[in-house]
């Protein structure tokens, strides 16, 4: 699919891009915390856009199908590429939390430019280094369970625009 490949090198372009701009405002505030969700977004994106170039890996096949299908089958990859990063996904989340806390013992505050990590209230996590790894390791634990009901849910939209797609072959069939 042409599509999946001009994803994978978007995703790519848009990985070094996340890296490359990490580095430069760690730079520019002299500072390393903005590496840390420089880091977690080049690894998040190379990942996908290696599931996006190498559909296989998310249990995607490629074969003749109608437009209709096609939209259908995107969905599908997307829903099974954002279930086969989950662990990865975990494992980021768990690790950037643990540095975060780790930069809070030795008194460095990297609370504020992690916001975009947490998914938790913020108001909760924002009152110093610690609790927001504390947070950001607490929205690694619920990852999974939600990725799993948002596979479901997306999953039961496409069987319902696969039957939609049905119904005039159906249709036909029944004519005969």
């Amino acid at each position: 699919m042409a599509v999946l490949e001009c994803l994978g090198l978007v995703l790519l372009l848009a990985a070094i891009g996340a890296l490359i701009g990490g580095i430069i405002t760690a730079i520019q505030v002299e500072s390393f915390t903005p590496i840390i969700p420089a880091l977690v977004s080049f690894v998040l994106l190379t990942a996908f856009a290696g599931v996006a170039l190498h559909p296989s890996l998310a249990n995607v096949e490629e074969a003749p199908a109608t437009a209709g299908e096609e939209a259908i089958g995107l969905f599908s990859f997307f829903a099974k590429a954002g279930l086969a990063l989950q662990p990865l996904l975990f494992a980021v989340y768990a690790a950037a939390g643990a540095i975060v806390i780790l930069f809070a013992l030795f008194g460095s505050d990297v609370s504020l430019s992690l916001g975009g990590l947490i998914l938790l209230p913020t108001t909760i996590t924002l009152s110093g280094g610690g609790p927001a790894g504390a947070a950001i390791i607490a929205s690694a634990c619920l990852l999974p369970l939600t990725a799993y009901l948002t596979f479901l849910l997306y999953y039961l939209l496409i069987d319902v625009l696969r039957a939609i797609l049905s119904i005039p072959q159906k249709l036909d069939q029944l004519r005969r």
